[in-house]
């Protein structure tokens, strides 16, 4: 039953990242919802059946965006491993170092990014302040989201007869 909860919301998951995510756009900076999503269900769920979870829904975005085939999927991926192998020690009950890891996990992602797109183009001179910008919109959105869906994962829902 579990698994079912997790390939459903991952469905929603990918929905919300294709069709809502752009409504919340700034600045030409469109949010990846899809990084605390990743990083909640490494957190709740089973490395062994988040790991093609994980990929999916790496290679399903990337089928969005053709000229970065496979970048969102690597990424996902190391997220995916950097938050199975490294969560234990990471003291929760500070915000501050949880932010700080969100960050992290932030930047190993948008750092795949901006290699590709030094190595694939000559870099502008606003570019890199705007993977800036891009970093800290998208932490703080991860960082809200993944407490979000923590509290969202601890409601329990009955129904009486």
């Amino acid at each position: 039953m579990r698994n079912l909860k997790l390939v459903i919301w991952s469905i929603f998951a990918l929905y919300w990242q294709i069709f809502i995510a752009p409504k919340f756009t700034i600045s030409g900076i469109q949010p990846d919802f899809l990084i605390p999503y990743v990083i909640f269900i490494n957190l709740k769920f089973d490395y062994n059946f988040t790991l093609p979870i994980t990929f999916i829904l790496g290679i399903s975005l990337d089928l969005l965006h053709p000229a970065t085939l496979g970048l969102h999927t690597i990424s996902l991926l190391l997220i995916s491993f950097f938050v199975h192998n490294f969560h234990q020690p990471i003291n929760k009950k500070r915000l501050i170092v949880v932010f700080l890891a969100i960050f992290i996990l932030n930047l190993s992602h948008y750092f795949i990014f901006f290699l590709f797109q030094f190595i694939s183009s000559s870099l502008t001179s606003g570019l890199p302040l705007s993977y800036f910008y891009w970093l800290i919109y998208n932490s703080l959105l991860s960082f809200i989201t993944v407490y979000f869906l923590l509290l969202i994962d601890k409601l329990k829902i009955t129904i009486d007869a």
